[in-house]
């Protein structure tokens, strides 16, 4: 009996070790997409809001959404592309036409 009580003891032990090791790595994980998110999120404000509003939605007619814009959502990678090279010339989001 002592020695079934030592397995069930030990069990719920490495059950308990094991919840607290993952509950562990699960925390870091979520604050360090918080970091992430927060990093991203200064960034945007520093090189983005101020022509694309800090909600994304742009300036209709002048600057383009970021927000529900077709154009980026067409190639993931043209957002990437914009923020390392620019773009100029004539593009059309969501059926406007923007210059500039």
């Amino acid at each position: 009996m002592k020695k079934i009580a030592s397995i069930l003891l030990l069990g719920l032990t490495i059950a308990s070790m094991t919840y607290l090791v993952s509950r562990g790595i699960d925390a870091y994980k979520e604050q360090s997409l918080l970091e992430e998110h927060a990093t991203g999120m200064k960034l945007y404000e520093q090189r983005c809001a101020t022509c694309h509003q800090s909600n994304g939605e742009g300036v209709p007619g002048l600057q383009p959404p970021l927000q529900s814009s077709d154009f980026l959502q067409e190639d993931k990678n043209r957002i990437i592309n914009v923020l390392l090279q620019g773009i100029s010339g004539e593009l059309v989001v969501n059926g406007i036409t923007y210059r500039g």
